[in-house]
């Protein structure tokens, strides 16, 4: 108390002082200190203070001692029955003076009063005093020390507090209450914990460690303008959160700056409590940003920092993938949403993926997300704003992107992934004002790269790229168009570069320039297709592009070059070609994608297109088709190579053409000048060695033969005009041959027909304008063979070259079987046509065609042939014809070698001389055989003048013919023929000139079916002096005879021959050797029943000695023979003239009298005589009904009557003829004795009959048959 006065004093000296300069902040306290000094030794003042410490006590004994209990037993009343929760406090510190309230275990329990709900280990806070001044709740501290809470999710929108909120929301508010004022500093948690079990989700969240610090917080009038800086930091399922920074919230402004920062949150854990289209199973999100947010006239957000998401990953509804993100990275500089402006620094982007799916219908798995109830709501149209929305300013300054990938998927399944994407834009922006980005960005995509460096004009929708690929699998390209081609490609690579200008403003432009485009190891084939040869693939497709312009519908290409391009064409039994389905119209549904958006007005414009140069090189083509019959045509065209200039949309002009290649061992080549449309060409065409032989199945005619080698070569010029409608004109002027020709049986295999050269030069042909013309300089054929045969049943094997489509094949180089088989033409008799084979072929195959030049004269018309033709001349060289006859057997050949010789100038100009011709063969490669003289078969009026000629022909080799028509092999002998062919006119005269020389037959062959004839006769007959048959035949006759055939004029004239020697022997060696009735000499004439050789008889056989004599060969044979008309009463006659003459032998010599036919002939009777031995003669006779008188007696008669009687009293029957026959060849035998050889002299059986007699003799004779060895004539 001592003190006080002092302090007053103080006080009081420094009130009561004059004023002075401010003092020091000292000396301020000095004198606030003398003042209570002074108010402390005031007696009001010490009571007042005394009470103050009563009350003091008093509050603190409450407040320490009795509250605590009293406030924890309220306390855990009153809030049970607010939560409806069962309520416990463990302890409650109360201090009464400083306001300051703990509550310790604090345990809130769940509505079903045993799991935990809330559980605080202290809980604190002081009540500043300034509540009782502010008259609102002033806290000074709040503090909650590791507080535990357990949530639990029942439902949608439903937890284990939902009852207490709901409570709480069903307490009305009073509308005219004013907000609730307050003020509370230091609110602090720390080390809280919240267990969030979700069961509707089956999913338990857990937040830890959770730090909560509020420096400041009130909406006091007075501290709304104060800065509220709040730091919250927490783990969230093992993720770090932490928020910190300055916000007014309860000002007008709501200036806020907020600071976010977030370590890997999982996001997949929260996502199922938003309603998202997607599911996101994995992905933390990190970032560092700073929000500042603004109330000002108009609102502004401004957003900073930096954001990161890492391995995240979205899924549609069926778990596909939609999304995958490695690491994604954003720099905001200036982020402000409500505006629209979007400024981003750095942004990246790593190994991130996006799945793109195209379902059937046009959509993808992308469209199905606008579909989405969230989707729906947003899509709900929002009131229209006041003013216009702002333009979105967006602008990157750096767009990173490493190790991307964006995978698509059709509605089909075929997937195309752009791998290893990665690049940089720098300067991205929508801003119109803003430059073009720069764009430098590179991939993987099927198989190969994808590089892009230029610009990209966001604002302008306009990209402009230096485009790179290389080298990309077209394999896994194709699929994705959905079948927009009707193709598929097996295997193939692109590589590309050129300048892309791409824009999308007011509809789709593209512009490509400079570009180069490579399309190597490529193979197409139909949609569809699995496996076999590609119809088409190149090894490479190299295209030059100066310009494509999708607007102007313009494209210049420079050059479009194929090298190793491969074409294997089909066409198959239906005629239908393998690459008519490559060009097929695509499937329906895909021709949307094959639309071209253009300008509008330029949809119909055509396209302007030209090509500088196309080409191809190393080239094949591989044809086969199985539409030519059972045997399909395989045919490859090799190393092609050619080219076409300036080829362009008006394909009315000529361009330059050049192609070239091999087929099998043969080239060709063409150059010259072609026009697309309407078709011409003016080509000079060279072919060397060119093989035919694959193309015989195009031969529409059905052959028995088959083509197995043929090469043509050529070199001309070749015109083709198809410029007048309906009339195209074609012309060749140059050379051409066929070469290495074999021709073969298809049955056998044999050859048929070769030659070595068939050249013609200095060719002009002409069709089109008016008739056909042909001009041929020179023709040579050289090395030819032919093979000729008439078969069996007697048909030339020509003819059946041709097959017939209702039979079945035939051999053209072997014997045809007869079965069945009719006969083409109706062979002549046996001995007629077996002879004419040695000289038909000889004369034939010696001139080649020249011989059958009558027959073709025979079918040529008569009217002007269609074609104008012209031969300048044929050479022959080296040729052989094989010629066999099969219509014989043992069959026939005959080799004709060495044929050569040349034919001069025909055609069928009117009046044209006609050819020389001179050729010249072997026969069997000994016998020379020449044709000379002149034809002209091309013209109208058909001519021929030919001279033929065989030397020597070896007759051995005609055994066949020999033992197969006449019974007998030759062995030996040679023949020659000299003919003369004139035809003029259609009248054919014909001289046949044969020599036959030492002609010799073998034995007799007895095979079955073998015809003998005395042809040992005939050439006994024919032969001279000398041994030689030497025979001329002439021949005419008319072309215009229907049964015209040159072979049976000549052999019809052979035949009539051997007829006339066979058939009348004698009346041919009568003209031999002279006589006025040559046949005469073939009988012996006797008088009716008589066989005594008269005098005429006997000088006949006389001359018939003679003949023999100088025939040494042949053999006479003698047949009796009576005519019954005329020798029946002739023979009783001389029969009783015998008796007659046997009663006077028996007169005048007595029973010893020589009673043979020749010693009764002998004796001569008297007139005198003849009546008395008739009477004998009568009586010894058996004459039957004799004349008798009435005694019973003969009676007398005379001479005449008896001999009556007599004649006919003697009988003649068949048995008598026949021995008068018999007598009559015996008697011929018996002159004939002595002056011939008897072994020469033959009887033969008598003939009873004068049938067969028809020249002007006596039909009682002896006929005289000539023979050889056993063999005779008629």
């Amino acid at each position: 108390m001592s003190d006080t006065p002092p302090a007053l004093s103080s006080s009081d000296e420094t009130h009561d002082a004059p004023p002075q300069p401010p003092a020091p902040a000292p000396s301020r306290l000095k004198a606030a200190g003398q003042r209570l000094g002074t108010l402390a030794r005031s007696r009001l003042m010490r009571r007042g203070l005394v009470a103050t410490v009563l009350f003091l006590l008093v509050v603190g004994v409450l407040g320490f001692l009795v509250a605590p209990d009293l406030l924890r037993t309220q306390i855990e009343q009153r809030a049970g029955a607010a939560l409806a929760r069962k309520v416990q406090i463990g302890q409650v510190h109360l201090n009464p003076y400083t306001l300051r309230l703990q509550l310790d275990g604090v345990h809130i329990a769940d509505a079903d009063g045993q799991s935990p709900f809330v559980d605080i280990d202290r809980a604190t806070t002081r009540v500043s005093w300034a509540s009782l001044f502010r008259l609102a709740p002033v806290v000074g501290e709040l503090r909650l020390d590791r507080p535990r809470v357990r949530i639990v999710r029942t439902g949608p929108q439903r937890f284990n507090f939902s009852d207490i909120v709901d409570r709480l929301m069903a307490q009305p508010a009073s509308p005219s209450a004013s907000p609730t004022r307050f003020a509370v500093s230091n609110i602090e948690l720390r080390d809280g914990d919240i267990q969030f079990d979700d069961r509707v989700l089956q999913a338990r969240h857990h937040v830890a460690h959770l730090e909560l610090g509020v420096p400041f917080l009130a909406n006091l009038p007075s501290d709304v303008d104060v800065f509220v800086r709040p730091l919250l930091s927490m783990q969230v399922d093992g993720s770090s959160l932490r928020f910190e920074g300055q916000a007014k919230p309860f000002a007008r402004s709501l200036d806020s700056t907020l600071h976010f920062r977030i370590d890997r949150l999982d996001l997949a854990r929260y996502v199922d409590y938003v309603r998202l289209p997607v599911a996101l199973p994995r992905g933390w999100l990190s970032g560092d940003v700073a929000l500042r947010f603004v109330q000002a006239s108009t609102p502004q957000l401004g957003l900073t920092g930096q954001l990161q998401l890492d391995d995240l990953a979205l899924q549609d509804t069926h778990a596909a993938p939609l999304v995958t993100i490695g690491r994604a990275r954003a720099q905001l500089t200036d982020v402000q949403p409500l505006i629209a402006r979007y400024h981003l620094g750095a942004v990246s982007l790593d190994r991130s993926q996006l799945h793109f799916v195209g379902h059937a219908g046009g959509g993808s798995n992308f469209s199905t997300l606008a579909a989405s109830p969230a989707a729906a709501a947003s899509a709900t149209p929002a009131p229209a704003p006041k003013s216009a929305a702002p333009a979105t300013d967006l602008r990157v300054a750096t767009l990173t992107l490493r190790d991307n990938a964006l995978h698509y998927t059709d509605a089909t399944g075929h997937t195309l992934s752009l791998d290893g994407l990665q690049g940089a834009l720098q300067h991205l922006a929508l801003s119109a004002s803003a430059p073009p980005a720069a764009l430098n960005l590179s991939g993987h995509v099927a198989g190969g790269t994808i590089s892009s460096t230029g610009t990209l004009d966001l604002a302008h929708a306009r990209l402009d790229t230096t485009l790179g690929l290389s080298p990309l699998d077209l394999p896994t390209l194709l699929p994705l168009t959905q079948g927009a081609l009707p193709v598929q490609v097996p295997r193939g690579t692109l590589d590309a570069a050129g300048q892309l200008q791409l824009g999308w403003a007011t509809g789709l432009t593209l512009h490509l320039s400079k570009a180069r485009t490579t399309l190597s190891d490529m193979a197409l084939q139909p949609a569809g297709t699995r496996g076999g040869t590609p119809p088409v693939a190149w090894q490479k497709l190299d295209t030059v592009i100066d310009e494509v312009d999708l607007t102007q519908r313009v494209a210049r290409v420079q050059s479009v070059l194929a090298t190793g391009l491969a074409l294997d064409v089909q066409r198959a039994r239906d005629g239908q070609l393998n690459l008519a389905r490559l060009a097929a119209a695509p499937a329906a549904g895909s021709s949307r994608a094959a639309q071209t958006r253009s300008r509008p007005g330029t949809a119909s414009a055509p396209w302007q297109w030209s090509v500088a140069h196309a080409g191809i090189d190393q080239s094949t083509v591989r044809w086969t088709d199985a539409a030519t019959g059972s045997r399909p045509v395989h045919l490859t065209v090799e190393a092609l190579k050619g080219g076409i200039d300036a080829l362009d949309s008006h394909l009315d002009r000529p361009r330059a053409l050049t192609l070239a290649g091999r087929i099998g061992a043969g080239s060709f080549a063409l150059a010259g000048k072609a026009q697309p449309t309407p078709v011409w060409a003016d080509l000079h065409v060279t072919t060397r060695a060119m093989d035919l032989a694959p193309f015989q199945p195009y031969v529409q005619v059905p052959l028995n033969v088959t083509i197995t080698s043929a090469h043509a070569s050529n070199q001309g010029q070749l015109v083709y005009d198809g410029r007048r409608s309906g009339h195209p004109t074609f012309s060749y002027q140059g050379n051409a041959a066929l070469e290495q020709v074999r021709i073969r049986d298809k049955l056998t295999g044999d050859d048929f027909l070769r030659w070595r050269t068939l050249a013609g030069t200095h060719l002009r042909v002409t069709a089109g304008a008016g008739r056909p013309r042909i001009d041929v300089g020179h023709v040579l054929l050289s090395a030819f063979y032919a093979r000729m045969i008439i078969n069996a049943n007697g048909r030339l094997n020509l003819s059946d070259v041709v097959a017939q489509p209702q039979s079945a094949p035939v051999s053209v180089t072997r014997v045809q079987p007869t079965a069945g088989a009719a006969p083409s033409r109706t062979p002549a008799p046996a001995p007629i046509t077996a002879p004419s084979a040695p000289l038909r072929t000889a004369v034939a195959a010696s001139a080649g065609t020249v011989a059958t030049a009558p027959t073709a004269a025979a079918s040529a018309p008569a009217a002007p042939l269609p074609v104008d033709m012209r031969i300048g001349g044929i050479t022959l060289a080296n040729g052989q014809l094989n010629y066999t006859d099969n219509y014989i057997r043992p069959h026939y050949t005959a080799n004709m070698t060495r044929l050569a010789g040349r034919i001069g100038a025909f055609g069928t100009a009117p009046g044209a001389p006609p050819a020389s011709v001179a050729v010249h063969a072997a026969l069997n490669g000994r016998s020379p055989i020449d044709i000379t003289g002149s034809v002209n078969p091309l013209q109208p009026v058909a001519f021929l003048d030919i001279k033929g000629k065989a030397d020597r022909v070896e007759l051995p080799s005609l055994s066949t013919y020999s033992t197969r028509y006449t019974g007998y092999p030759i062995t030996h002998g040679r023949l020659s023929v000299d003919v003369h062919y004139r035809l003029d006119h259609r009248q054919l005269n014909a001289d046949n000139h044969i020599l036959l020389t030492e002609l010799t037959f073998g034995n007799r062959d007895e095979s079955p079916g073998i015809r003998h004839l005395p042809v040992k006769l005939a050439v006994a007959l024919l032969k001279d002096d000398n041994g030689n048959i030497d025979v001329n035949l002439p021949v005419t006759g008319s072309l215009d005879d229907p049964q015209f055939s040159m072979g049976g004029l000549i052999w019809r004239a052979v035949g009539n021959l051997i007829v006339k020697v066979v058939t009348a022997p004698f009346k041919l060696l009568g003209a031999i050797f002279g006589g006025s009735d040559p046949g005469a000499l073939g009988y012996v004439e006797f008088a009716p029943g008589s066989a005594v050789l008269d005098t005429d008889a006997q000088d006949k056989l006389a001359k018939v000695v003679t003949l023999l004599q100088k025939k040494s060969a042949l053999q006479l044979g003698l047949v009796g023979r009576v005519d019954p008309a005329r020798d029946a009463d002739g023979l009783r006659h001389a029969m009783a003239q015998t008796l007659i003459r046997r009663e006077k032998a028996l007169d005048t010599q007595g029973k010893k009298a020589d009673l043979s036919d020749a010693a009764l002939a002998s004796i001569t009777i008297t007139p005198d005589e003849y009546e008395t031995y008739l009477k004998r003669a009568y009586k010894h006779a058996p004459v039957k009904n004799r004349p008798r008188n009435f005694l019973g007696l003969d009676k007398s008669l005379d001479p005449e009557a008896m001999r009556k009687l007599l004649d006919a009293s003697i009988p003649v029957d068949d048995k008598a003829l026949k021995t008068l026959a018999e007598h009559r060849a015996q008697a011929v035998r018996t002159w004939l004795h002595g002056k011939l050889d008897d072994q020469r002299i033959t009887l033969r059986p008598v003939k009873l009959s004068a049938a067969g007699i028809e020249d002007k003799g006596k039909t009682t004779r002896a006929d005289l048959a000539l023979g050889v060895d056993g063999e005779t004539g008629d």
